[in-house]
Protein backbone atom coordinates (compact mmCIF):
# COMPACT_ATOMS: atom_id res chain seq x y z
CA UNK A 1 0.00 0.00 0.00
CA UNK A 2 2.95 2.24 1.27
CA UNK A 3 4.25 1.66 -2.25
CA UNK A 4 1.52 2.46 -4.21
CA UNK A 5 0.75 5.65 -2.68
CA UNK A 6 4.47 6.59 -3.14
CA UNK A 7 4.35 5.64 -7.29
CA UNK A 8 1.21 7.83 -7.17
CA UNK A 9 2.83 10.43 -5.59
CA UNK A 10 5.98 10.32 -7.83
CA UNK A 11 3.92 10.24 -10.86
CA UNK A 12 1.56 13.05 -10.38
CA UNK A 13 5.05 15.29 -8.97
CA UNK A 14 6.66 14.31 -12.35
CA UNK A 15 3.40 14.89 -14.32
CA UNK A 16 3.04 18.52 -12.70
CA UNK A 17 6.98 19.31 -13.58
CA UNK A 18 5.68 17.97 -17.72
CA UNK A 19 2.78 20.46 -17.08
CA UNK A 20 4.56 23.31 -16.46
CA UNK A 21 7.75 22.60 -17.90
CA UNK A 22 8.04 25.73 -20.58
CA UNK A 23 8.22 23.82 -24.39
CA UNK A 24 10.79 24.66 -26.44
CA UNK A 25 9.66 26.05 -29.95
CA UNK A 26 12.14 26.68 -33.20
CA UNK A 27 11.56 28.52 -36.28
CA UNK A 28 13.66 29.00 -39.01
CA UNK A 29 13.61 31.62 -41.90
CA UNK A 30 16.30 32.64 -44.70
CA UNK A 31 17.24 36.54 -44.51
CA UNK A 32 19.94 38.73 -44.78
CA UNK A 33 21.62 35.69 -47.46
CA UNK A 34 21.96 33.60 -44.34
CA UNK A 35 19.28 30.81 -41.86
CA UNK A 36 17.66 32.64 -38.99
CA UNK A 37 16.41 30.89 -36.17
CA UNK A 38 14.63 31.86 -33.15
CA UNK A 39 14.54 29.33 -30.15
CA UNK A 40 12.43 30.01 -27.54
CA UNK A 41 11.09 28.62 -24.02
CA UNK A 42 7.52 28.93 -23.04
CA UNK A 43 4.30 27.57 -21.38
CA UNK A 44 2.27 28.93 -24.34
CA UNK A 45 3.47 28.09 -27.44
CA UNK A 46 0.71 29.49 -29.60
CA UNK A 47 2.08 32.77 -27.53
CA UNK A 48 5.38 32.48 -28.54
CA UNK A 49 4.93 31.32 -32.01
CA UNK A 50 2.70 34.44 -32.24
CA UNK A 51 5.93 36.17 -31.23
CA UNK A 52 7.94 34.39 -33.56
CA UNK A 53 5.89 35.15 -36.07
CA UNK A 54 5.94 39.30 -35.79
CA UNK A 55 10.14 38.83 -34.97
CA UNK A 56 10.36 37.57 -38.26
CA UNK A 57 7.52 40.00 -40.14
CA UNK A 58 10.24 42.88 -38.59
CA UNK A 59 12.92 41.05 -39.44
CA UNK A 60 11.81 40.86 -43.53
CA UNK A 61 10.83 44.51 -42.99
CA UNK A 62 14.57 45.34 -42.33
CA UNK A 63 15.85 43.26 -44.72
CA UNK A 64 14.31 45.31 -47.55
CA UNK A 65 16.09 48.61 -46.55
CA UNK A 66 19.50 48.15 -48.06
CA UNK A 67 18.61 46.76 -51.52
CA UNK A 68 21.57 46.19 -51.99
CA UNK A 69 22.97 49.96 -52.11
CA UNK A 70 21.90 53.40 -51.24
CA UNK A 71 22.09 56.47 -52.75
CA UNK A 72 21.35 59.93 -52.15
CA UNK A 73 17.79 60.50 -51.43
CA UNK A 74 15.09 60.87 -48.83
CA UNK A 75 14.88 57.61 -46.91
CA UNK A 76 12.69 56.43 -43.91
CA UNK A 77 13.71 56.80 -40.05
CA UNK A 78 15.21 53.04 -40.07
CA UNK A 79 17.54 53.70 -42.66
CA UNK A 80 18.98 57.29 -41.29
CA UNK A 81 18.93 55.73 -38.24
CA UNK A 82 21.21 53.27 -39.11
CA UNK A 83 23.46 55.40 -41.67
CA UNK A 84 24.14 57.58 -39.03
CA UNK A 85 25.24 54.61 -36.76
CA UNK A 86 27.43 53.60 -39.37
CA UNK A 87 29.21 56.91 -39.30
CA UNK A 88 29.26 56.85 -36.09
CA UNK A 89 31.17 53.72 -35.74
CA UNK A 90 33.37 54.63 -38.41
CA UNK A 91 34.87 57.89 -36.39
CA UNK A 92 34.68 55.13 -33.56
CA UNK A 93 36.84 52.85 -35.40
CA UNK A 94 39.17 54.94 -37.51
CA UNK A 95 38.12 53.69 -40.54
CA UNK A 96 38.02 49.93 -40.29
CA UNK A 97 34.32 49.89 -40.70
CA UNK A 98 32.80 51.96 -43.55
CA UNK A 99 29.53 51.85 -44.91
CA UNK A 100 30.10 53.96 -48.21
CA UNK A 101 32.06 50.33 -49.38
CA UNK A 102 29.31 49.86 -51.92
CA UNK A 103 31.76 50.61 -54.63
CA UNK A 104 33.89 48.17 -53.23
CA UNK A 105 31.45 45.13 -52.87
CA UNK A 106 29.80 45.91 -56.84
CA UNK A 107 33.64 45.96 -58.08
CA UNK A 108 34.15 42.38 -56.53
CA UNK A 109 30.42 41.17 -57.65
CA UNK A 110 29.60 40.79 -53.88
CA UNK A 111 31.62 37.52 -53.80
CA UNK A 112 29.44 35.91 -55.91
CA UNK A 113 31.79 34.35 -58.58
CA UNK A 114 35.21 34.26 -58.42
CA UNK A 115 36.80 37.43 -60.45
CA UNK A 116 39.14 39.40 -59.12
CA UNK A 117 38.94 43.35 -60.02
CA UNK A 118 41.50 45.28 -61.95
CA UNK A 119 44.00 47.22 -59.43
CA UNK A 120 42.58 50.05 -61.93
CA UNK A 121 38.84 49.23 -60.54
CA UNK A 122 40.03 48.62 -57.07
CA UNK A 123 41.49 52.42 -57.40
CA UNK A 124 38.54 53.79 -58.93
CA UNK A 125 36.12 51.97 -56.56
CA UNK A 126 38.21 53.21 -53.53
CA UNK A 127 37.90 56.62 -54.18
CA UNK A 128 34.56 56.57 -54.10
CA UNK A 129 34.72 55.25 -50.02
CA UNK A 130 34.91 57.47 -47.15
CA UNK A 131 32.13 57.74 -44.49
CA UNK A 132 33.03 61.17 -43.42
CA UNK A 133 31.55 62.43 -46.63
CA UNK A 134 28.01 61.16 -46.05
CA UNK A 135 25.57 63.86 -44.91
CA UNK A 136 22.15 63.56 -43.48
CA UNK A 137 19.83 66.33 -43.27
CA UNK A 138 16.54 65.44 -41.66
CA UNK A 139 15.35 62.10 -43.99
CA UNK A 140 17.70 63.01 -46.47
CA UNK A 141 20.72 61.47 -47.57
CA UNK A 142 23.40 62.99 -49.74
CA UNK A 143 26.56 61.17 -51.24
CA UNK A 144 29.21 62.47 -53.37
CA UNK A 145 28.79 61.56 -56.70
CA UNK A 146 29.31 57.64 -57.67
CA UNK A 147 29.26 56.99 -53.76
CA UNK A 148 26.98 53.77 -52.75
CA UNK A 149 26.38 53.33 -48.94
CA UNK A 150 26.28 49.08 -48.39
CA UNK A 151 24.48 48.38 -44.76
CA UNK A 152 25.54 44.80 -44.51
CA UNK A 153 27.63 45.17 -41.86
CA UNK A 154 25.02 46.55 -39.71
CA UNK A 155 21.23 45.69 -40.38
CA UNK A 156 21.25 42.26 -39.40
CA UNK A 157 22.59 43.34 -36.05
CA UNK A 158 19.46 45.86 -35.50
CA UNK A 159 17.40 43.20 -36.61
CA UNK A 160 18.53 41.26 -33.69
CA UNK A 161 18.11 44.30 -31.62
CA UNK A 162 14.69 44.90 -32.88
CA UNK A 163 13.51 40.91 -32.28
CA UNK A 164 14.41 40.73 -28.94
CA UNK A 165 12.80 43.94 -28.36
CA UNK A 166 9.26 42.04 -29.80
CA UNK A 167 10.37 39.06 -28.08
CA UNK A 168 10.40 40.97 -24.64
CA UNK A 169 7.49 42.81 -25.33
CA UNK A 170 5.53 39.74 -25.85
CA UNK A 171 6.41 38.45 -22.76
CA UNK A 172 8.98 35.52 -24.49
CA UNK A 173 11.68 35.93 -21.37
CA UNK A 174 13.55 32.74 -22.12
CA UNK A 175 14.94 33.04 -26.44
CA UNK A 176 17.46 33.00 -28.41
CA UNK A 177 17.56 34.52 -31.95
CA UNK A 178 20.80 33.12 -34.26
CA UNK A 179 21.21 35.02 -37.91
CA UNK A 180 24.48 33.23 -39.10
CA UNK A 181 26.43 34.25 -36.17
CA UNK A 182 25.44 37.07 -34.83
CA UNK A 183 23.22 36.32 -32.26
CA UNK A 184 20.73 38.09 -29.70
CA UNK A 185 19.52 36.77 -26.15
CA UNK A 186 16.27 37.45 -23.95
CA UNK A 187 17.35 35.94 -21.14
CA UNK A 188 18.04 32.56 -19.79
CA UNK A 189 16.62 29.20 -20.37
CA UNK A 190 14.30 27.36 -17.65
CA UNK A 191 15.89 27.09 -14.37
CA UNK A 192 18.25 29.71 -15.25
CA UNK A 193 20.02 27.63 -17.48
CA UNK A 194 22.63 29.34 -19.73
CA UNK A 195 23.13 29.30 -23.53
CA UNK A 196 25.59 27.79 -24.71
CA UNK A 197 27.02 29.53 -28.03
CA UNK A 198 29.69 27.67 -29.90
CA UNK A 199 32.40 29.60 -31.86
CA UNK A 200 32.93 28.08 -35.02
CA UNK A 201 36.31 26.48 -36.33
CA UNK A 202 37.24 28.35 -39.22
CA UNK A 203 39.19 25.68 -41.15
CA UNK A 204 37.32 22.44 -40.52
CA UNK A 205 34.06 21.10 -38.85
CA UNK A 206 32.46 21.77 -35.47
CA UNK A 207 33.65 24.58 -32.78
CA UNK A 208 36.76 25.27 -31.12
CA UNK A 209 34.93 26.08 -28.01
CA UNK A 210 31.89 28.16 -26.57
CA UNK A 211 31.05 30.92 -24.38
CA UNK A 212 28.01 30.68 -21.46
CA UNK A 213 25.53 33.50 -21.89
CA UNK A 214 22.16 34.26 -20.13
CA UNK A 215 21.46 37.10 -21.99
CA UNK A 216 22.93 39.88 -24.41
CA UNK A 217 24.23 39.95 -28.05
CA UNK A 218 27.29 38.35 -29.42
CA UNK A 219 28.59 38.47 -33.07
CA UNK A 220 31.19 36.17 -35.75
CA UNK A 221 32.31 37.38 -38.46
CA UNK A 222 34.53 35.07 -40.23
CA UNK A 223 36.07 34.90 -43.63
CA UNK A 224 34.31 31.51 -44.15
CA UNK A 225 30.87 32.82 -44.95
CA UNK A 226 31.23 34.19 -47.90
CA UNK A 227 34.23 33.48 -50.43
CA UNK A 228 35.98 31.84 -53.21
CA UNK A 229 39.25 30.47 -53.38
CA UNK A 230 41.56 31.39 -56.56
CA UNK A 231 44.64 30.02 -57.55
CA UNK A 232 45.31 28.92 -53.93
CA UNK A 233 43.58 32.03 -52.21
CA UNK A 234 40.72 33.04 -50.70
CA UNK A 235 39.18 35.87 -51.26
CA UNK A 236 36.24 36.81 -48.66
CA UNK A 237 33.09 39.50 -48.38
CA UNK A 238 35.05 41.65 -45.33
CA UNK A 239 36.75 44.31 -47.38
CA UNK A 240 39.04 46.16 -46.02
CA UNK A 241 38.22 49.66 -46.66
CA UNK A 242 41.71 51.42 -46.83
CA UNK A 243 43.41 48.77 -49.21
CA UNK A 244 40.56 47.43 -51.11
CA UNK A 245 41.27 44.16 -50.95
CA UNK A 246 39.70 41.48 -48.37
CA UNK A 247 41.23 41.97 -45.36
CA UNK A 248 44.39 39.49 -44.49
CA UNK A 249 44.78 40.14 -40.61
CA UNK A 250 42.12 38.12 -38.93
CA UNK A 251 40.40 34.44 -39.82
CA UNK A 252 37.14 35.37 -37.35
CA UNK A 253 36.35 37.86 -34.94
CA UNK A 254 33.76 37.18 -31.86
CA UNK A 255 32.86 40.35 -29.91
CA UNK A 256 30.26 40.80 -27.69
CA UNK A 257 28.87 44.32 -26.82
CA UNK A 258 25.70 45.99 -25.49
CA UNK A 259 23.46 45.54 -28.87
CA UNK A 260 23.18 43.48 -31.60
CA UNK A 261 23.56 46.81 -33.86
CA UNK A 262 27.30 47.21 -32.46
CA UNK A 263 28.11 43.46 -31.74
CA UNK A 264 27.69 42.98 -35.78
CA UNK A 265 29.63 46.17 -36.50
CA UNK A 266 32.52 45.76 -34.40
CA UNK A 267 32.86 42.24 -35.11
CA UNK A 268 33.60 43.16 -38.94
CA UNK A 269 35.63 46.32 -37.87
CA UNK A 270 38.02 44.23 -35.13
CA UNK A 271 38.03 41.35 -38.18
CA UNK A 272 39.37 44.40 -40.16
CA UNK A 273 42.02 45.56 -37.71
CA UNK A 274 43.34 41.68 -37.06
CA UNK A 275 45.44 41.39 -34.14
CA UNK A 276 44.96 45.16 -33.48
CA UNK A 277 41.45 44.55 -32.62
CA UNK A 278 41.87 43.24 -28.94
CA UNK A 279 43.36 46.75 -27.87
CA UNK A 280 39.98 47.97 -29.24
CA UNK A 281 37.72 45.99 -27.54
CA UNK A 282 39.77 46.61 -24.50
CA UNK A 283 39.73 50.41 -24.94
CA UNK A 284 35.82 50.06 -25.22
CA UNK A 285 35.08 47.81 -22.23
CA UNK A 286 34.15 45.25 -24.78
CA UNK A 287 34.84 41.70 -24.47
CA UNK A 288 35.77 39.33 -27.63
CA UNK A 289 37.82 36.83 -29.48
CA UNK A 290 40.16 36.64 -32.41
CA UNK A 291 41.81 34.14 -34.43
CA UNK A 292 44.95 35.45 -36.25
CA UNK A 293 46.43 33.96 -39.21
CA UNK A 294 50.43 33.23 -38.22
CA UNK A 295 52.27 31.90 -41.08
CA UNK A 296 50.51 28.39 -41.61
CA UNK A 297 49.00 28.12 -37.93
CA UNK A 298 46.58 30.43 -36.03
CA UNK A 299 46.58 32.09 -33.22
CA UNK A 300 44.21 32.53 -30.64
CA UNK A 301 43.98 36.18 -28.51
CA UNK A 302 41.11 37.40 -26.39
CA UNK A 303 40.53 39.78 -23.60
CA UNK A 304 40.35 38.73 -20.22
CA UNK A 305 36.97 38.59 -19.92
CA UNK A 306 36.33 36.32 -22.76
CA UNK A 307 35.20 32.56 -20.82
CA UNK A 308 35.68 30.60 -23.49
CA UNK A 309 34.88 26.69 -22.75
CA UNK A 310 35.34 23.75 -24.45
CA UNK A 311 38.42 24.78 -26.07
CA UNK A 312 39.43 21.96 -28.49
CA UNK A 313 43.29 22.33 -29.91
Amino acid sequence: MKKTALYIILLLIFSSILIFYPKKIEETEYLFDTIVTVYAYSLFPNKAKNAINKVFAEMKRIDTLDAPYIISGNYSDDVIYLIQRGVDIGYETDGAFDITVGTLMKAWGRFEKPIIPSPEKIKDALSKVNFKKILIKGDSLILPQGYLIDLGGIAKGYAIDRGVEILRKNGITSSLINAGGDIGITGPKPFHRKWKVGIRNPRGDGVIGYIEMDAGFIATSGDYERYFILNGKRYHHIVNPKTGYPARDAVSTTVIAPTGLQADAYSTAVFVMGKYGINFLKNHHLEGFCIIPSGDSLVYMKTDGFKLMGRKK
